[in-house]
Protein backbone atom coordinates (compact mmCIF):
# COMPACT_ATOMS: atom_id res chain seq x y z
CA UNK A 1 0.00 0.00 0.00
CA UNK A 2 1.43 3.58 -0.85
CA UNK A 3 1.86 6.32 1.62
CA UNK A 4 -0.47 8.53 0.76
CA UNK A 5 -2.84 5.65 1.17
CA UNK A 6 -2.27 4.59 4.45
CA UNK A 7 -2.65 8.16 5.84
CA UNK A 8 -6.15 8.33 3.83
CA UNK A 9 -6.87 5.51 5.49
CA UNK A 10 -5.25 7.15 9.15
CA UNK A 11 -7.23 9.84 8.74
CA UNK A 12 -10.58 8.05 7.77
CA UNK A 13 -10.09 6.46 11.33
CA UNK A 14 -9.51 9.22 12.84
CA UNK A 15 -12.79 10.81 11.55
CA UNK A 16 -14.64 7.79 12.75
CA UNK A 17 -13.25 8.05 16.41
CA UNK A 18 -14.16 11.58 17.32
CA UNK A 19 -17.48 10.88 15.14
CA UNK A 20 -17.62 7.86 17.57
CA UNK A 21 -16.65 9.64 20.98
CA UNK A 22 -19.82 12.59 20.38
CA UNK A 23 -22.11 10.28 19.70
CA UNK A 24 -20.89 7.71 23.30
CA UNK A 25 -21.13 11.40 25.10
CA UNK A 26 -24.81 12.01 23.66
CA UNK A 27 -25.71 8.67 24.62
CA UNK A 28 -24.43 9.17 28.33
CA UNK A 29 -26.31 12.28 28.68
CA UNK A 30 -29.40 10.91 27.38
CA UNK A 31 -29.20 7.42 29.27
CA UNK A 32 -31.16 7.12 32.60
CA UNK A 33 -29.61 4.41 34.69
CA UNK A 34 -31.46 1.03 35.20
CA UNK A 35 -32.00 -0.32 38.08
CA UNK A 36 -28.97 -2.96 38.15
CA UNK A 37 -26.92 0.04 36.86
CA UNK A 38 -27.57 1.51 40.29
CA UNK A 39 -27.28 -1.66 41.96
CA UNK A 40 -23.62 -1.89 41.34
CA UNK A 41 -23.02 1.62 42.05
CA UNK A 42 -25.06 1.29 45.18
CA UNK A 43 -22.79 -1.97 46.71
CA UNK A 44 -19.96 0.05 45.19
CA UNK A 45 -20.73 2.79 47.62
CA UNK A 46 -21.52 1.19 50.67
CA UNK A 47 -19.08 -1.95 50.70
CA UNK A 48 -15.36 -2.71 51.58
CA UNK A 49 -14.18 -4.81 49.23
CA UNK A 50 -13.76 -7.88 51.26
CA UNK A 51 -17.68 -7.63 51.41
CA UNK A 52 -17.91 -7.30 48.18
CA UNK A 53 -16.18 -10.70 47.06
CA UNK A 54 -18.25 -12.34 50.01
CA UNK A 55 -21.24 -10.92 48.49
CA UNK A 56 -20.16 -11.96 44.73
CA UNK A 57 -21.78 -15.16 44.77
CA UNK A 58 -25.38 -12.85 44.85
CA UNK A 59 -24.26 -11.05 41.18
CA UNK A 60 -23.21 -13.94 39.87
CA UNK A 61 -20.15 -12.44 38.17
CA UNK A 62 -16.41 -11.00 39.93
CA UNK A 63 -16.74 -7.81 41.47
CA UNK A 64 -14.05 -6.07 39.09
CA UNK A 65 -16.36 -3.52 37.31
CA UNK A 66 -17.89 -2.36 41.14
CA UNK A 67 -13.97 -2.41 42.83
CA UNK A 68 -13.69 0.26 39.72
CA UNK A 69 -16.46 2.15 41.06
CA UNK A 70 -15.05 2.47 43.95
CA UNK A 71 -13.50 5.59 43.90
CA UNK A 72 -16.43 7.38 42.32
CA UNK A 73 -19.51 6.08 44.57
CA UNK A 74 -17.30 6.52 47.85
CA UNK A 75 -16.35 9.86 47.12
CA UNK A 76 -19.62 11.29 45.89
CA UNK A 77 -19.35 11.87 42.71
CA UNK A 78 -22.99 12.21 40.57
CA UNK A 79 -24.21 8.37 39.85
CA UNK A 80 -24.10 8.97 35.90
CA UNK A 81 -19.96 8.32 36.55
CA UNK A 82 -20.36 5.42 35.90
CA UNK A 83 -22.14 5.14 32.70
CA UNK A 84 -18.51 7.71 31.85
CA UNK A 85 -16.24 5.25 33.12
CA UNK A 86 -18.12 2.58 30.79
CA UNK A 87 -17.65 4.39 27.65
CA UNK A 88 -14.20 5.59 28.80
CA UNK A 89 -13.16 1.53 28.81
CA UNK A 90 -14.95 0.90 25.77
CA UNK A 91 -13.58 3.91 23.84
CA UNK A 92 -10.19 2.83 25.10
CA UNK A 93 -11.35 -0.84 23.22
CA UNK A 94 -12.19 0.76 20.22
CA UNK A 95 -8.84 3.25 20.02
CA UNK A 96 -7.23 -0.08 20.05
CA UNK A 97 -9.50 -2.06 17.68
CA UNK A 98 -9.63 0.52 15.01
CA UNK A 99 -5.81 1.42 15.29
CA UNK A 100 -4.19 -1.64 16.15
CA UNK A 101 -5.68 -3.99 14.58
CA UNK A 102 -5.66 -5.57 10.54
CA UNK A 103 -9.40 -5.29 8.99
CA UNK A 104 -10.18 -3.10 6.33
CA UNK A 105 -11.10 0.40 7.39
CA UNK A 106 -14.56 -0.01 6.13
CA UNK A 107 -15.19 -2.81 7.95
CA UNK A 108 -13.97 -1.53 11.54
CA UNK A 109 -16.15 1.75 10.69
CA UNK A 110 -19.29 -0.46 9.77
CA UNK A 111 -18.21 -2.39 13.33
CA UNK A 112 -17.37 0.31 15.00
CA UNK A 113 -21.24 2.77 14.62
CA UNK A 114 -23.49 -0.69 15.30
CA UNK A 115 -25.37 -0.66 18.05
CA UNK A 116 -23.60 -3.48 20.60
CA UNK A 117 -20.36 -1.43 20.29
CA UNK A 118 -21.56 2.09 20.67
CA UNK A 119 -24.75 1.67 22.81
CA UNK A 120 -25.12 -1.89 24.51
CA UNK A 121 -21.37 -1.87 26.22
CA UNK A 122 -20.63 1.67 26.46
CA UNK A 123 -23.52 4.29 27.58
CA UNK A 124 -25.68 1.25 29.99
CA UNK A 125 -23.01 0.86 32.25
CA UNK A 126 -22.31 -2.51 33.37
CA UNK A 127 -19.20 -4.93 33.54
CA UNK A 128 -19.64 -5.96 29.76
CA UNK A 129 -17.71 -3.11 28.87
CA UNK A 130 -14.87 -4.92 30.43
CA UNK A 131 -15.54 -8.01 28.30
CA UNK A 132 -15.17 -6.02 25.31
CA UNK A 133 -11.39 -4.59 26.24
CA UNK A 134 -10.61 -7.35 27.31
CA UNK A 135 -11.54 -9.38 24.14
CA UNK A 136 -10.42 -6.99 21.86
CA UNK A 137 -6.70 -6.39 23.96
CA UNK A 138 -6.28 -10.15 23.43
CA UNK A 139 -7.30 -10.39 19.59
CA UNK A 140 -4.15 -6.88 19.33
CA UNK A 141 -1.70 -9.27 21.47
CA UNK A 142 -2.61 -12.64 19.49
CA UNK A 143 -0.16 -12.83 17.03
CA UNK A 144 2.57 -11.94 19.53
CA UNK A 145 1.72 -14.30 22.10
CA UNK A 146 4.44 -16.77 21.66
CA UNK A 147 6.86 -13.61 21.53
CA UNK A 148 5.42 -11.78 24.78
CA UNK A 149 3.55 -14.80 26.41
CA UNK A 150 3.04 -13.24 29.77
CA UNK A 151 1.88 -9.54 28.43
CA UNK A 152 -1.05 -11.76 26.20
CA UNK A 153 -2.12 -13.08 29.34
CA UNK A 154 -3.03 -10.44 31.09
CA UNK A 155 -6.07 -9.64 29.25
CA UNK A 156 -7.37 -13.21 29.75
CA UNK A 157 -6.82 -12.56 33.53
CA UNK A 158 -8.84 -9.40 33.10
CA UNK A 159 -11.89 -11.07 31.72
CA UNK A 160 -11.40 -14.19 34.69
CA UNK A 161 -12.72 -11.04 36.29
CA UNK A 162 -14.68 -9.30 33.90
CA UNK A 163 -18.16 -11.42 33.73
CA UNK A 164 -18.83 -15.33 34.56
CA UNK A 165 -19.97 -16.22 31.01
CA UNK A 166 -16.13 -15.20 29.74
CA UNK A 167 -15.15 -17.95 30.88
CA UNK A 168 -15.86 -20.49 28.62
CA UNK A 169 -13.29 -17.75 26.57
CA UNK A 170 -10.89 -17.70 28.96
CA UNK A 171 -11.10 -21.59 28.64
CA UNK A 172 -10.88 -21.93 25.32
CA UNK A 173 -7.85 -19.50 24.76
CA UNK A 174 -6.08 -21.17 27.55
CA UNK A 175 -6.58 -24.71 26.46
CA UNK A 176 -5.43 -23.79 22.72
CA UNK A 177 -2.31 -21.82 23.69
CA UNK A 178 -1.14 -22.48 27.04
CA UNK A 179 -2.31 -26.03 27.94
CA UNK A 180 -0.98 -27.09 24.08
CA UNK A 181 2.22 -25.44 24.09
CA UNK A 182 3.47 -26.77 27.70
CA UNK A 183 1.97 -30.40 26.73
CA UNK A 184 3.80 -30.01 23.76
CA UNK A 185 6.78 -29.32 25.94
CA UNK A 186 6.40 -32.32 28.49
CA UNK A 187 6.04 -34.42 25.21
CA UNK A 188 9.85 -32.99 23.90
CA UNK A 189 8.04 -31.65 20.86
CA UNK A 190 8.08 -28.04 21.48
CA UNK A 191 10.00 -25.62 19.51
CA UNK A 192 9.89 -22.84 21.66
CA UNK A 193 12.55 -21.19 23.79
CA UNK A 194 13.16 -21.67 27.31
CA UNK A 195 11.94 -17.97 28.05
CA UNK A 196 9.37 -18.18 25.67
CA UNK A 197 8.40 -21.26 27.61
CA UNK A 198 8.73 -19.60 31.16
CA UNK A 199 6.40 -16.76 30.60
CA UNK A 200 3.55 -19.25 28.75
CA UNK A 201 4.21 -21.24 32.57
CA UNK A 202 3.95 -17.89 34.43
CA UNK A 203 1.09 -16.77 31.81
CA UNK A 204 -0.96 -20.11 32.63
CA UNK A 205 -0.18 -19.91 36.11
CA UNK A 206 -1.69 -16.26 36.59
CA UNK A 207 -4.79 -17.28 34.63
CA UNK A 208 -5.05 -20.51 36.95
CA UNK A 209 -4.74 -18.97 40.04
CA UNK A 210 -7.48 -15.65 38.88
CA UNK A 211 -10.20 -18.47 37.43
CA UNK A 212 -9.55 -20.58 40.89
CA UNK A 213 -10.30 -17.47 43.29
CA UNK A 214 -13.29 -16.24 40.93
CA UNK A 215 -14.52 -19.60 40.53
CA UNK A 216 -14.34 -20.22 44.53
CA UNK A 217 -15.64 -16.29 45.27
CA UNK A 218 -19.03 -16.91 43.05
CA UNK A 219 -19.54 -20.63 44.74
CA UNK A 220 -22.71 -20.99 46.79
CA UNK A 221 -26.30 -20.03 47.28
CA UNK A 222 -27.96 -17.01 45.41
CA UNK A 223 -30.82 -15.41 46.95
CA UNK A 224 -30.99 -12.57 44.43
CA UNK A 225 -33.65 -14.09 42.50
CA UNK A 226 -31.64 -15.73 39.44
CA UNK A 227 -34.34 -16.55 36.81
CA UNK A 228 -33.80 -20.34 35.39
CA UNK A 229 -37.07 -20.51 33.37
CA UNK A 230 -37.10 -21.37 30.45
CA UNK A 231 -38.79 -19.21 27.44
CA UNK A 232 -38.63 -20.45 23.62
CA UNK A 233 -36.11 -17.29 23.32
CA UNK A 234 -34.05 -19.69 25.43
CA UNK A 235 -33.79 -22.50 23.52
CA UNK A 236 -34.05 -19.88 20.32
CA UNK A 237 -30.31 -18.61 21.98
CA UNK A 238 -28.86 -22.17 22.48
CA UNK A 239 -29.62 -22.95 18.76
CA UNK A 240 -27.73 -20.09 17.19
CA UNK A 241 -24.96 -20.53 19.50
CA UNK A 242 -24.31 -24.25 18.61
CA UNK A 243 -25.00 -23.16 15.42
CA UNK A 244 -22.47 -20.30 15.25
CA UNK A 245 -20.07 -22.86 16.48
CA UNK A 246 -20.69 -25.82 14.36
CA UNK A 247 -20.90 -23.26 11.45
CA UNK A 248 -17.07 -21.75 12.29
CA UNK A 249 -15.64 -25.26 12.99
CA UNK A 250 -16.85 -27.10 9.89
CA UNK A 251 -15.34 -23.56 7.85
CA UNK A 252 -11.67 -24.20 9.65
CA UNK A 253 -11.86 -28.22 8.90
CA UNK A 254 -13.19 -27.88 4.99
CA UNK A 255 -11.51 -24.54 4.06
CA UNK A 256 -9.16 -23.13 6.24
CA UNK A 257 -7.09 -25.58 8.61
CA UNK A 258 -5.39 -22.73 10.08
CA UNK A 259 -8.47 -21.05 11.47
CA UNK A 260 -8.73 -24.37 13.62
CA UNK A 261 -7.41 -22.71 17.20
CA UNK A 262 -9.58 -19.33 16.98
CA UNK A 263 -12.84 -21.40 16.11
CA UNK A 264 -12.02 -24.16 18.69
CA UNK A 265 -12.39 -21.08 21.35
CA UNK A 266 -15.52 -19.83 19.74
CA UNK A 267 -16.71 -23.52 20.26
CA UNK A 268 -15.91 -23.49 23.89
CA UNK A 269 -17.31 -20.29 24.80
CA UNK A 270 -20.70 -21.04 23.04
CA UNK A 271 -21.19 -24.62 24.91
CA UNK A 272 -20.11 -23.35 27.79
CA UNK A 273 -22.89 -20.88 27.26
CA UNK A 274 -25.32 -22.99 26.83
CA UNK A 275 -23.98 -24.35 29.66
CA UNK A 276 -25.29 -21.56 32.03
CA UNK A 277 -28.38 -20.84 30.67
CA UNK A 278 -29.70 -24.45 31.24
CA UNK A 279 -28.11 -24.82 34.43
CA UNK A 280 -28.40 -21.00 36.21
CA UNK A 281 -29.29 -18.00 33.93
CA UNK A 282 -32.24 -19.47 31.11
CA UNK A 283 -34.53 -15.63 31.43
CA UNK A 284 -33.77 -12.34 30.12
CA UNK A 285 -30.82 -13.59 27.53
CA UNK A 286 -30.60 -10.79 24.97
CA UNK A 287 -27.64 -9.31 27.30
CA UNK A 288 -25.88 -12.40 26.58
CA UNK A 289 -26.34 -12.12 22.60
CA UNK A 290 -24.51 -8.67 23.07
CA UNK A 291 -21.61 -10.83 24.99
CA UNK A 292 -21.92 -12.94 21.98
CA UNK A 293 -20.83 -10.35 19.53
CA UNK A 294 -17.64 -9.42 21.58
CA UNK A 295 -16.32 -12.97 21.28
CA UNK A 296 -17.28 -13.20 17.50
CA UNK A 297 -15.13 -10.10 17.15
CA UNK A 298 -12.11 -12.07 18.33
CA UNK A 299 -12.74 -14.82 15.92
CA UNK A 300 -12.66 -11.75 12.80
CA UNK A 301 -9.95 -9.93 14.27
CA UNK A 302 -7.48 -12.88 14.24
CA UNK A 303 -8.99 -15.06 11.17
CA UNK A 304 -9.23 -11.85 8.80
CA UNK A 305 -6.02 -12.94 6.83
CA UNK A 306 -6.28 -17.07 6.88
CA UNK A 307 -9.25 -17.58 5.09
CA UNK A 308 -8.40 -19.84 2.01
CA UNK A 309 -10.40 -18.24 -0.53
CA UNK A 310 -9.63 -14.58 -0.93
CA UNK A 311 -10.70 -12.36 -1.57
CA UNK A 312 -14.48 -13.23 -1.85
CA UNK A 313 -14.54 -15.63 1.34
CA UNK A 314 -12.41 -13.03 2.90
CA UNK A 315 -14.85 -10.48 2.66
CA UNK A 316 -18.33 -12.68 2.60
CA UNK A 317 -17.26 -14.06 6.16
CA UNK A 318 -16.22 -10.74 7.17
CA UNK A 319 -19.94 -8.92 6.96
CA UNK A 320 -21.28 -11.40 8.53
CA UNK A 321 -19.90 -10.37 11.91
CA UNK A 322 -21.56 -6.93 11.08
CA UNK A 323 -24.92 -7.80 10.56
CA UNK A 324 -24.85 -10.10 13.35
CA UNK A 325 -24.35 -6.84 15.57
CA UNK A 326 -26.92 -5.19 13.54
CA UNK A 327 -29.29 -7.69 14.03
CA UNK A 328 -29.00 -8.51 18.16
CA UNK A 329 -28.29 -4.78 18.04
CA UNK A 330 -32.08 -3.63 16.85
CA UNK A 331 -33.83 -5.26 19.21
CA UNK A 332 -31.90 -2.46 21.87
CA UNK A 333 -33.24 0.04 19.38
CA UNK A 334 -36.82 0.44 21.66
CA UNK A 335 -34.37 0.80 24.75
CA UNK A 336 -31.79 3.67 22.39
CA UNK A 337 -35.81 4.85 21.70
CA UNK A 338 -36.96 5.44 25.43
CA UNK A 339 -33.40 7.01 26.32
CA UNK A 340 -34.45 9.84 24.01
CA UNK A 341 -38.04 10.07 24.15
CA UNK A 342 -39.42 8.55 27.90
CA UNK A 343 -37.69 7.59 30.45
CA UNK A 344 -37.19 4.06 32.33
CA UNK A 345 -37.97 4.76 35.74
CA UNK A 346 -40.55 7.16 38.40
CA UNK A 347 -37.05 6.91 40.58
CA UNK A 348 -35.90 10.50 39.99
CA UNK A 349 -39.41 11.87 39.83
CA UNK A 350 -40.07 10.55 43.27
CA UNK A 351 -36.88 11.55 44.54
CA UNK A 352 -37.43 14.96 43.33
CA UNK A 353 -40.55 15.00 45.24
CA UNK A 354 -39.23 13.77 48.74
CA UNK A 355 -35.73 15.93 48.58
CA UNK A 356 -38.46 19.11 48.14
CA UNK A 357 -42.15 18.23 50.26
CA UNK A 358 -40.53 16.19 52.86
CA UNK A 359 -38.98 17.25 56.03
CA UNK A 360 -35.09 16.76 55.98
CA UNK A 361 -34.48 14.57 58.65
CA UNK A 362 -37.94 12.38 57.55
CA UNK A 363 -37.22 8.76 57.48
CA UNK A 364 -39.80 7.27 54.86
CA UNK A 365 -40.68 3.85 54.48
CA UNK A 366 -40.64 1.53 51.29
CA UNK A 367 -42.45 -1.55 50.66
CA UNK A 368 -39.50 -3.22 48.17
CA UNK A 369 -35.72 -2.00 48.66
CA UNK A 370 -35.46 -4.28 45.41
CA UNK A 371 -37.32 -1.79 43.27
CA UNK A 372 -37.02 1.49 45.51
CA UNK A 373 -33.24 1.22 45.23
CA UNK A 374 -33.52 2.90 42.12
CA UNK A 375 -34.55 6.24 44.06
CA UNK A 376 -31.09 6.26 46.41
CA UNK A 377 -28.69 7.94 43.86
CA UNK A 378 -31.04 10.78 43.67
CA UNK A 379 -31.77 11.78 47.24
CA UNK A 380 -29.89 12.00 51.01
CA UNK A 381 -33.58 10.78 52.73
CA UNK A 382 -33.14 7.50 54.44
CA UNK A 383 -35.27 4.62 53.00
CA UNK A 384 -36.17 1.81 55.33
CA UNK A 385 -37.44 -1.32 53.75
CA UNK A 386 -40.28 -2.37 56.11
CA UNK A 387 -40.15 -6.38 54.69
CA UNK A 388 -36.74 -7.20 56.13
CA UNK A 389 -36.77 -4.50 58.45
CA UNK A 390 -33.55 -2.80 57.61
CA UNK A 391 -31.77 0.01 55.73
CA UNK A 392 -32.38 0.13 52.28
CA UNK A 393 -28.60 -0.53 51.55
CA UNK A 394 -28.68 -3.09 53.80
CA UNK A 395 -31.75 -5.30 52.02
CA UNK A 396 -30.35 -5.31 48.54
CA UNK A 397 -29.68 -9.09 48.21
CA UNK A 398 -32.71 -10.14 49.67
CA UNK A 399 -35.02 -12.06 47.22
CA UNK A 400 -37.29 -10.18 45.12
CA UNK A 401 -40.53 -10.97 47.05
CA UNK A 402 -44.00 -9.38 45.63
CA UNK A 403 -46.37 -10.89 48.10
CA UNK A 404 -44.34 -10.40 51.50
CA UNK A 405 -43.72 -6.38 50.42
CA UNK A 406 -47.40 -6.27 50.20
CA UNK A 407 -47.84 -8.39 53.62
CA UNK A 408 -45.57 -6.13 55.18
CA UNK A 409 -47.52 -3.15 54.16
CA UNK A 410 -50.92 -4.75 55.62
CA UNK A 411 -48.87 -5.81 58.63
CA UNK A 412 -48.02 -1.73 59.29
CA UNK A 413 -51.33 -1.50 61.11
CA UNK A 414 -49.37 -3.72 64.31
CA UNK A 415 -46.33 -1.42 64.13
CA UNK A 416 -46.87 1.64 66.02
CA UNK A 417 -43.22 3.39 65.01
CA UNK A 418 -44.77 3.81 62.03
CA UNK A 419 -47.79 6.29 62.46
CA UNK A 420 -47.06 9.69 61.16
CA UNK A 421 -44.57 8.66 58.26
CA UNK A 422 -44.32 8.44 55.14
CA UNK A 423 -43.85 5.38 52.85
CA UNK A 424 -43.06 4.69 48.96
CA UNK A 425 -44.54 1.99 47.64
CA UNK A 426 -43.57 0.59 44.17
CA UNK A 427 -46.89 -2.17 43.99
CA UNK A 428 -50.50 -0.97 44.20
CA UNK A 429 -52.13 -2.24 46.81
CA UNK A 430 -56.03 -1.04 45.79
CA UNK A 431 -57.06 -3.26 48.67
CA UNK A 432 -55.01 -2.03 51.41
CA UNK A 433 -56.63 0.13 54.27
CA UNK A 434 -57.26 2.66 52.28
CA UNK A 435 -58.51 4.42 55.86
CA UNK A 436 -54.46 4.86 57.17
CA UNK A 437 -52.89 5.33 54.07
CA UNK A 438 -53.46 9.06 52.42
CA UNK A 439 -51.98 9.62 48.91
CA UNK A 440 -49.71 12.27 48.85
CA UNK A 441 -48.00 11.60 45.39
CA UNK A 442 -47.86 9.61 42.25
CA UNK A 443 -45.04 9.49 39.52
CA UNK A 444 -46.06 8.91 35.84
CA UNK A 445 -46.04 5.28 34.48
CA UNK A 446 -42.76 4.51 33.03
CA UNK A 447 -41.61 2.60 30.31
CA UNK A 448 -40.61 -0.27 32.75
CA UNK A 449 -43.51 0.05 34.82
CA UNK A 450 -41.53 1.04 37.76
CA UNK A 451 -43.74 3.51 39.41
CA UNK A 452 -43.96 4.63 43.11
CA UNK A 453 -46.53 6.14 44.79
CA UNK A 454 -46.00 7.62 48.18
CA UNK A 455 -48.43 7.95 51.18
CA UNK A 456 -49.01 9.40 54.56
CA UNK A 457 -49.39 6.34 57.21
CA UNK A 458 -52.32 7.82 59.52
Amino acid sequence: MKPSETSKLHIELIIAFVLYLGLSAYLIYIHEPWRDEIHAWLMAKNMSIPELIRFSRHEGHPVLWHILLMPFAKTGAPVWTMNALSSLIVAIAAFFFLFRTKLHSVLKIVILFTIPFLYIFSAIARNYCLVLLGVVLVGVLYEKRYEKPVLYSLPIMLLVFSHALAWGFVAGLTITFHVTELIKGIAGKSKLEKKSVRGIVIGFVGIALCSVFAVLTLAGERNSGYMTYRTPDTYRMVICLVAIAVLLLAYSLIFSRETIKESLVILTTNLFMVLIIFTVYSALILEREMLVNAFLLFWIITCWKKPAWKPLVSWGIAFVFPLIFLGSGLQYYNTLKVDRTWYYSGAQQMAAYINVFLPEEEEILVDSGAICQTIVPYTDKKLYDILYQAEIEDSLYHVFNIEGSEEAVKDIENHSEYKGKYIICAFAFEEYDTDRFEQIFETDMPIENEQYTLYYIH
